[in-house]
């Protein structure tokens, strides 16, 4: 009797688990639907894009070089290391001389280990220029390993500059789109280390971290969760809201600019259509050390982290249920239990699938919009019989691995970014314990697994 009881809470869980979802998804989808028509922004609306780098990965030229190609309106890229003698400062320095006037490479001077090198080095070079004579409009916030579009920065600021000053739009974010799947003119033109055709590999590491990230978008727009990799602010409320005197005592930069700006009495919102694509292979192991530093970030900073967790304990409580359901079932010859558990966990796998369909659709849609140099517009994959299989086998591992990361997450007091080791005393009380100029013989974590 409670054994059939608890097949019935199990099929429970799973229709409010998926009607709360379609919800969800449904609302961000409609909302996502980009711009028809995109206007470009006057001079006056300036803005000082800001992007901290640490170590050379293999597509990093061409990201850099998607950064200078912004059009529609005026901008400066400020790159940040914490060294001279890192790798991606001769990536820089090597970028071709007609982009030469629209940045600017900063090193941060290293007077504190209370907080991530990220954190103190956007913290120092937002405070300089804010402290200059004529100080940009609008600030921007980027990531060295998203590829961006033409006009990433316009589509970006359009929610806050289409508004009155007087806006209460403070703030704006974008979504990262990573690719489960490899895209092969995407990233034909990267560099000859990458034309042996290494980037067709398909890894099921990647594939987790595409459904998980594919999965957690709507989350992000429904909670107004910042990405650090796309973002940007008003000048005015960056000044004033106490956002970089705590990035002074921080280890994530980002899901904690929803509290200050909204503390301040500013909104924040997600700009519609705007995805940064990304592509890295990985394992399976490194990535859910990379879902549980997002989850640690929400943790945090984030006040909407226990809805977080309590979508990924339901999730975790969904899957043990199912394990002892179908077990006892095996077990006891109930042939009725084990045919309802499997047909309940069937539908509900198909219900995903659905999901996802909408979702890829959704990102399609937005990436289409965009506008992409040829070189980095990216084909749609031919789905083959052995990628239809990892992808199905992708669905179901990171539905167990992110109950996993979640409690990795809770548990957390030591994070190692780029070869950096951070202690968590409290959110606020963050001690870096050693430091050293990032190279390419150190064998440091992959971004894959940075914070």
């Amino acid at each position: 009797m409670i054994v059939t009881l608890l097949a019935f809470v199990f099929a429970g869980l799973l229709a409010i688990f998926a009607l709360i979802q379609a919800v969800v998804v449904a609302v961000y989808c409609r909302f996502m639907r980009p711009p028809l028509q995109l206007e470009s922004l006057p001079a006056s609306e300036s803005c000082a894009v800001i992007m901290a780098l640490r170590g050379a990965d293999a597509n990093l030229r061409q990201n850099l070089v998607a950064h200078l190609k912004q059009s529609h309106m005026s901008y400066h890229v400020h790159w940040v290391v914490d060294s001279e003698r890192d790798p991606a400062v001769s990536v820089i320095r090597a970028l071709p001389t007609e982009f030469s006037h629209r940045w600017t490479l900063h090193v941060l001077d290293l007077n504190s280990d209370r907080c991530s090198l990220k954190c103190l080095g956007l913290s120092q070079v937002a405070r300089r220029l804010l402290a200059g004579s004529a100080p940009p409009r609008f600030f921007a916030f980027a990531d060295g390993d998203g590829l961006v579009s033409n006009d990433w920065l316009v589509r970006l600021l359009s929610p806050m500059a289409n508004h009155q000053p007087q806006s209460d739009i403070a703030v704006t974010t974008g979504h990262r789109w990573y690719n489960g799947i490899p895209m092969t003119r995407q990233f034909a033109s990267m560099g000859a280390a990458n034309k042996s055709g290494a980037v067709n590999e398909l890894c099921l590491g990647a594939i987790v971290r595409y459904f998980w990230n594919l999965g957690s978008l709507p989350q992000m727009h429904a909670f107004r969760v910042v990405w650090g990799g796309s973002w940007a602010i008003r000048s005015q409320t960056l000044r004033t809201c106490g956002l970089l005197e705590s990035w002074e005592s921080s280890l994530f930069e980002d899901t904690q600019v929803r509290t200050f700006v909204e503390r301040a009495g500013h909104r924040v919102v997600t700009a519609p259509g705007v995805l940064v694509q990304a592509y890295e292979s990985a394992s399976v192991w490194s990535t859910m050390r990379w879902i549980s530093r997002q989850l640690l970030d929400m943790r945090l900073y984030h006040p909407s982290f226990l809805m977080t967790l309590l979508h990924a304990g339901t999730l975790g409580v969904i899957y043990l249920l199912f394990a002892f359901l179908l077990s006892t079932g095996v077990l006891s010859g109930n042939g009725w239990l084990v045919g309802f558990v499997l047909l309940a966990f069937l539908v509900y796998q198909l219900y995903y699938v659905a999901v996802w369909w909408l979702l890829q659709r959704t990102a399609d849609t937005c990436l289409g919009a965009l506008e992409y140099s040829d070189q980095s517009r990216s084909e749609t994959p031919r789905f083959k019989l052995k990628t239809v299989c990892w992808v199905g086998v992708g669905l179901i591992l990171t539905q167990v691995i992110y109950p996993i990361a979640a409690v990795r997450a809770l548990v957390t007091r030591k994070v190692n970014w780029r070869g950096i080791m951070y202690r968590i005393h409290t959110p606020t009380n963050i001690q870096r314990l050693d430091y050293q100029v990032y190279s390419h013989e150190t064998k440091f974590e992959s971004r894959t697994e940075s914070a």
